[in-house]
């Protein structure tokens, strides 16, 4: 754990111990033996910590802005995020009173290692203090690691946690590597770069640089749009900390000691009882322990807690009742599914539903367990027995998920939209609907496009200049065809022609599929573009807003899927060409530019109190809607007007708003776990009162 830990407090209460640590200066020279079944606490400081005693900031704030040792970084980019925060102070605030939880520890653990103090600031940037936060790349917790980077420093990820979110953890690995990236670089802002875009990517940056004999420190690299704001963010953050109130912005009082203390125990307990014997909610609780995936947490693998440093003494005397009462601290065991065995019968053996075996154990609706695979279920009676080490260790194994594909398929004699629509394992209407067929007939050589079940592949090494064990296997390196691709790119991409991959592939012309391989002639040197995502098309949603939102042209939405017109239908799937996510804040609006934003409608919300908060009429946004009457409904997405004065401000603000489509086999618990919410949340939200969706409806995202 941390070394920033000065201190150990041990406490052993009946038959179960609890061993608790935390920072404090208090000290003590003496060692009292305790009583049978008494408490035993034992204190002590480190002599840094007695060193210090007499000179301790008032608070963290003052702590962090004492030890800044990262240069200052002065440009356009810095002063733009800085407006850009200092123009939303409650959107700053809310950061960082999240942050008000765990700053005390992470500024400990820094200092201990002597490393500038600016990196405690970096989660506002990477995940604004949000340990559950998840992005799209599946990168996950404070400090954003990514699954495989996470394994390379020792953060667990298994069935019953997940240590990118643990804050101590996570902590650790974090500073493990900027201390192996800073040695490597000797510049923290390089070290911070190499962070965020990877020490290959910024070494290979240095290397360009220097070759056309241009400066090779992180303002002058290029680099991609989020790593070139990625230093910028964290400045802009270190301005706001170093003067608050130079921006108007306040705050929160964070003190110079732990909010939390580590709870130490060797028997299972679950999750709501640990929150109710600690008079905490489920949510606050899950909020100091996001690392538990599952609702009991296993002494064998998950024998640490957080604990507010104010709840403990609360949390003891409710345990020591608990316990004498004869309460289990769990009603959780595991099951080894066998073979032929359903989900459904386990539950109903288990005393559960499918759908709540399901839910617990984070199953989607559609996929099978295979057997062998190891079940959370609910325990019979009311006799405790600990998940032991073994089982622990099992694996949940699911059937393959189902993700799908675009292909382009010509027709051949013979062929009909039935047998098409069976070799493919789709529907006729399918077909029909994604080529606007207006016929049955089809004749030989037309070209459908057909969205099919992607079926498992072998790997694919992408091209590179490094692949040499592909250009040495008969001079070619090995492409798959992505959805629309064409020869001209693809040979324009690796610098090869369009004669040499027909002759190099034996094709007689220029018509290929997605999935299909090419070999690329040796000579070929990768410029890979970026991949693709699936839009489902909203109600309201226009070919430009849709082009707007990511980045891309209206003609290159409109090629890319054949579209003849901008007509759109409500549930229609584009496909999206992914970029670099749109970091950049917006630039201030002019008269001369006016834009509009959306707004999509929460509880409570109504006109007026909408108009009054993005500045502007009642009138306006009747007349930008095309609204008869005041009514809204929760969901509802209004085209907000946008004015010189407001729109700057609100963007942010109005940005945050997401919209989730319910596809099928979605479940609310699926939804809040890959939105880092919770289920409760998720119904608050959107005024649900059960768990029940349908395909095609609208969810407001936290």
């Amino acid at each position: 754990m941390p070394s920033g830990f000065h201190a150990l407090r041990s406490l052993t209460l009946l038959g179960a111990l609890v061993s608790l640590s935390f920072s404090t200066a208090a000290a003590t020279d003496e060692t009292i033996p305790p009583e049978e079944g008494a408490v035993q606490v034992e204190e002590a400081a480190s002599e840094a910590a007695l060193s210090r005693e007499s000179d301790i900031p008032a608070n963290v704030w003052a702590r962090i802005r004492s030890g800044f040792a990262i240069p200052n970084l002065n440009s356009a980019a810095v002063d733009r995020w800085t407006d850009f925060y200092a123009k939303d102070p409650d959107y700053v605030r809310r950061m960082a009173l999240r942050a008000s939880r765990y700053l005390y520890n992470i500024v400990e653990e820094v200092e201990a290692r002597h490393l500038p103090t600016e990196l405690a600031l970096l989660p506002f940037v990477e995940s604004a203090f949000q340990p559950e936060a998840l992005s799209r790349a599946k990168a996950s917790g404070l400090w954003q690691f990514m699954p495989a980077t996470g394994k390379n420093y020792a953060l667990e990820q298994n069935l019953w946690r997940d240590d990118r979110r643990d804050v101590l953890e996570s902590t650790r690995a974090a500073l493990d590597y900027f201390e192996y990236l800073h040695g490597l670089f000797n510049d923290w802002q390089l070290a911070l770069a190499a962070y965020n875009w990877g020490e290959g990517s910024v070494q290979r940056a240095i290397a360009r640089a220097k070759r056309q004999k241009m400066l090779a420190d992180y303002a002058h690299l290029r680099m991609p749009r989020e790593t070139a704001n990625y230093v910028p963010k964290l400045e802009a953050i270190k301005r706001i900390v170093s003067d608050p109130g130079k921006y108007g912005i306040e705050l929160p009082d964070v003190g110079n000691e732990p909010f939390f203390v580590r709870v130490t125990k060797p028997r299972d307990i679950d999750l709501k009882t640990a929150a109710e014997l600690a008079g905490m909610t489920e949510a606050d609780f899950r909020a100091l322990n996001p690392s538990f995936k599952l609702p009991v947490i296993v002494a064998s693998h998950n024998n640490v807690m957080l604990l507010p440093a104010d709840r403990l003494d609360f949390f003891v005397d409710n345990l020591a009742s608990w316990m004498d009462s004869g309460q289990p601290l769990s009603h959780w065991t595991t099951y080894r599914l066998r073979s032929g065995e359903s989900l459904a019968e386990v539950a109903e053996r288990s005393g559960m539903t499918e759908s709540f075996l399901r839910e617990v154990n984070g199953i989607p609706e559609g996929r099978k367990v295979l057997e062998n695979s190891t079940l959370l279920v609910l325990a019979e009676g009311d006799e405790q027995a600990d998940i032991s080490a073994e089982e622990a260790d099992a694996r949940l194994r699911l059937s393959p998920l189902t993700t799908w594909r675009r292909v382009t398929y010509r027709v051949r004699s013979g062929d009909t939209l039935s047998t098409i629509a069976r070799r493919w394992h789709i529907t006729v209407k399918s077909i029909v609907q994604a080529n606007r067929l207006r016929s049955d007939s089809l004749r030989v050589g037309q070209r459908l496009v057909l969205t099919v079940p992607n079926v498992a592949r072998s790997p694919i090494v992408a091209a590179s200049k490094t692949s040499s064990k592909s250009q040495a296997s008969g001079g070619h390196i090995i492409y798959a065809v992505r959805s629309g691709d064409s020869l001209f790119n693809i040979a324009r991409r690796y610098g090869v022609s369009v004669d040499d991959l027909r002759m190099t592939n034996r094709l007689s012309g220029n018509a290929i599929r997605a999935g299909q391989r090419l070999r690329i002639p040796r000579t070929g040197e990768a410029n890979v573009e970026p991949s693709s995502v699936i839009y489902t098309v909203r109600s309201g949603d226009t070919l430009s807003t849709i082009a707007g939102r990511y980045g891309v042209s209206v003609t290159k939405l409109r090629r890319l899927n054949r579209l003849s017109s901008s007509r759109l239908q409500v549930g229609q799937r584009l496909e999206i060409p992914e970029g670099d996510e749109p970091r950049e804040p917006p630039k201030p609006v002019t008269a001369s530019s006016p834009k509009t934003t959306e707004h999509v409608v929460r509880s409570g919300d109504t006109l007026s109190g909408i108009a009054g908060r993005y500045g502007t009429t009642v009138a306006k946004l009747r007349s930008a809607n095309g609204l008869r009457s005041n009514r809204l409904s929760v969901g509802q997405r209004l085209v907000i007007p946008a004015t010189a004065s407001r729109l700057d401000a609100q963007q942010n603000a109005a940005s945050a708003d997401r919209v989730y489509i319910v596809r099928s086999g979605d479940t609310l618990s699926a939804i809040a776990a890959a939105n880092s919410t919770s289920i409760a949340e998720l119904k608050r939200i959107n005024n649900l009162r059960s768990n029940r969706l349908s395909v095609g409806q609208e969810l407001t995202l936290p």
